[in-house]
């Protein structure tokens, strides 16, 4: 069974394979990525399809801290992989969808303050392409500056034998 939203506001419905609601949708026995049995991890976390046991695995490999300041976050985040980056942007998109499907007032903001810590965490990310960019214009730099000076030094030092 897979669930369809119709419009807004209006409640979920169970859809058989029998059920034609939405043609774009394959029913669960011609979706071969499709688990018979769900997965549930020990955070709620479920996992309907093998990607979704490997985005659990990951999800369970990150470690994420329970952030208390935007500092704290955006310190964290600055030293993540590209694969760790990847994990905490899914599991801030899952943060934020349950803070926006919650009905209990103060718990919706707990989950919303915690989407966006772990949002400040992601966006403090930089990709090692651009490390790597910035090390080579610094290194450009860096031989640019010692060869002026360098080159300052010779002719300094041909212009005082020549005296």
């Amino acid at each position: 069974m897979q669930r369809h939203f119709g419009r807004e506001g209006a409640a979920p419905f169970l859809c058989t394979e029998n059920t034609k609601a939405n043609p774009l949708v394959k029913p669960a026995s011609q979706n071969k990525e499709t688990l018979n049995t769900w997965v549930v991890d020990l955070a709620g976390n479920i996992a309907v399809s093998r990607a979704g046991i490997a985005l659990l695995a990951r999800i369970d490999n990150l470690h994420v801290p329970a952030f208390v300041s935007t500092e704290q976050a955006i310190e964290w985040g600055s030293y993540l992989s590209a694969e760790q980056h990847d994990t905490l942007v899914d599991i801030q998109r899952t943060s934020s969808n349950a803070a926006c499907a919650q009905s209990n007032l103060q718990r919706m903001i707990d989950l919303a303050t915690k989407s966006q810590l772990i949002r400040e965490a992601a966006e403090a990310f930089v990709p090692v392409a651009i490390h790597r960019k910035l090390y080579f214009q610094l290194m450009t730099l860096w031989r640019a500056c010692t060869s002026a000076f360098c080159s300052g030094l010779i002719r300094q030092h041909l212009v005082l034998k020549k005296k």
